[in-house]
């Protein structure tokens, strides 16, 4: 049943990203401080090392190493599909994680003028946080996923606290 839920939860992050390609090129953003970057291969190592599993995207360039917590960010264009509004995806997200999975907390809150969606989550003795923005004028979002030990909540959320505030929309 765990397998399932974490099936539909990746299903739900991916219906969001729907024929779309993954782009720096629509934000700037600033790892967390003292990150290092970690490619697919390495990435796929400490994961093994680490972890029994993860929820972090291997394919994304903007993915770091800050003191043992991963942190991942990544933007998609405008797509085909419309983005349902953040407070629909925080419903559906809960009730969908509180099956299996132990929900910390899921919350709205605006930095920089643009709200994200963001809710920390314990799955399998992995605990994820997960972001997500509304999407600007051009429909482009804000999207990452941060993966840590229980015992790094403090650092993952401080780490979640600094990109946050270093996120925003580049003007094209």
């Amino acid at each position: 049943m765990k397998k399932l839920t974490l099936l539909t939860v990746g299903l739900l992050f991916g219906l969001c990203a729907l024929g779309q390609q993954v782009t720096t090129d629509i934000f700037t953003a600033t790892a967390p401080s003292g990150a290092a970057k970690l490619t697919g291969q390495a990435l796929q190592d400490y994961v093994h090392s680490n972890y029994k599993k993860t929820l972090v995207p291997s394919n994304q360039e903007d993915t770091y190493l800050a003191d043992g917590v991963i942190v991942c960010f990544w933007g998609l264009p405008a797509g085909t599909v419309k983005s349902k509004p953040l407070e629909e995806m925080q419903t559906r997200m809960v009730e969908v994680l509180q099956k299996n999975n132990t929900v910390n907390y899921a919350r709205i809150e605006t930095i920089n003028n643009t709200r994200f969606l963001i809710y920390e989550f314990e799955s399998d003795g992995e605990a994820y946080i997960r972001y997500r923005s509304d999407p600007n004028s051009k429909e482009q979002t804000l999207n990452g996923i941060i993966q840590f030990k229980a015992t790094d909540k403090d650092k993952a959320r401080q780490d979640l606290k600094e990109l946050l505030a270093s996120m925003h929309f580049k003007e094209q």
